[in-house]
C-alpha cells in the first residue's frame, strides 16, 4: 500500500464504522421504542449505561475526539434516540410464592394491564419501583386496586391490608376478574 494513499483510507474506514455504529444504534432505538425487539431488556440490569443517548455519548468518546454535545450535533442531522431502559423494565415479573411477591404491587399492576386488556406500560410507568419501602409498597397496590374499581370487578381491599399479608378479598377480586376478562374474550372472539 502507498503511504500516500493510507492516511485517507483510514480516514474513509473509520467515518464507514462509525456511520454503521449509528446505523445499528438507531435501529435499535427505534425497535426497542416501538416494542418489537426479541429481548426484554436492551441492557443489562448491573450496567451504567441505560439509554441509548448514553451509548452514543460512549461510543463518541472512542472516535470522535473534542466533538463536544454530540447529541445536539446528531439532532441536528435528525438524528434522534429516545430509549431508556427503567427499572420496571427490569423488574422479574415471575411468581414464586404468592403470598409475598404480589405485596410490592408491581407484579399485581402488570396482571392488572394484562387482564384488563390496557396498552402496555400504561399502569407501570406510574408506579414506583422498585418499592423498597411500605409506603411505595402501598401506592403500587393502589395503582392496581384503582384498575380493579376502573373494571366495576369488586371493591377491592385497602392496598395497607395487601401489603401487610395477602388475603381472601384479593384472592376473591382477582378471580372474579380472571371470569370478566375470559367472558369479554369469548364475548368479543
Amino acid at each position: 500500500m502507498y503511504p500516500k494513499h493510507e492516511k485517507a483510507l483510514k480516514a474513509q474506514l473509520r467515518a464507514h464504522m462509525l456511520k454503521k455504529l449509528l446505523s445499528v444504534v438507531l435501529l435499535i432505538d427505534r425497535m426497542k421504542t416501538a416494542n418489537i425487539t426479541p429481548f426484554s431488556t436492551l441492557f443489562m440490569k448491573n450496567s451504567e449505561i441505560k439509554s441509548s443517548k448514553n451509548v452514543l455519548i460512549a461510543l463518541c468518546k472512542e472516535f470522535l475526539k473534542s466533538e463536544g454535545d454530540v447529541i445536539r450535533h446528531l439532532a441536528a442531522c435528525n438524528y434522534q434516540v429516545t430509549f431508556e431502559q427503567t427499572a420496571v423494565d427490569e423488574y422479574d415479573y415471575n411468581v414464586v410464592n404468592i403470598m409475598n411477591d404480589l405485596k410490592d404491587g408491581v407484579r399485581l399492576t402488570k396482571l392488572m394491564e394484562i387482564l384488563t386488556k390496557i396498552a402496555p406500560n400504561t399502569l407501570l410507568k406510574q408506579l414506583r419501583v422498585p418499592a423498597v419501602n411500605r409506603l411505595n409498597k402501598i401506592y403500587n397496590v393502589n395503582v392496581a386496586m384503582s384498575q380493579l374499581v376502573d373494571f366495576n370487578v369488586y371493591n377491592p381491599i385497602e392496598a395497607k391490608v395487601l401489603t401487610h399479608s395477602l388475603t381472601h378479598s384479593l384472592t376473591y377480586s382477582l378471580t372474579h376478574l380472571l371470569t370478566y376478562s375470559g367472558y369479554c374474550r369469548r364475548k368479543s372472539g
